[in-house]
């Protein structure tokens, strides 16, 4: 079952089904989550083109813009943080109508998953969301036995 969202629902899994199983154990993943998309243009050659830039959006009418000033992205101008691609495609393709090339990247990040695997007798079954209320995040997949 999984995945889990905290270590607490996890703990209430283990908690609630091993009366009604033969084997239960807890296991965790690492696994790759999106952190919604970045719209930006890429880094120019140095500060003045960066600001060159952004005057030129900004007599565009675009306002919601930032030059990124530090770091390996200095000299980026970023466009905006979405959680929905739709709408960062949206913010892409206006500024793209513009005349710049702005590009559309998806932010990742490394984070762990929560699992509970349980084994049954041949031919019993398990309700676990009766057992679970609540979880209807979690999905059930069959796995080899442990």
């Amino acid at each position: 079952l999984g995945p889990f969202a905290t270590e607490a629902d996890v703990r209430k899994a283990l908690d609630a089904l091993p009366p009604h199983v033969s084997g239960i154990k807890f296991r965790q993943e690492q696994s790759t989550a999106s952190r919604g998309w970045w719209v930006y243009l890429p880094a120019l050659p140095d500060r003045d083109a960066a600001l060159d830039t952004a005057r030129k959006l900004s007599d565009q009418g675009v306002r919601d813009y930032y030059v990124v000033t530090a770091g390996d992205r200095q000299n980026t101008i970023s466009l905006g943080l979405f959680h929905d691609p739709a709408n960062a495609r949206r913010r892409r393709q206006a500024i793209a109508d513009m005349g710049f090339d702005p590009v559309m990247h998806e932010r990742t990040e490394q984070v762990l998953q929560f699992y509970v695997d349980y084994a049954m007798a041949k031919g019993q079954s398990l309700d676990w969301q009766h057992y679970l209320p609540g979880q209807s995040n979690i999905q059930a997949s069959p796995r080899k036995c442990f």
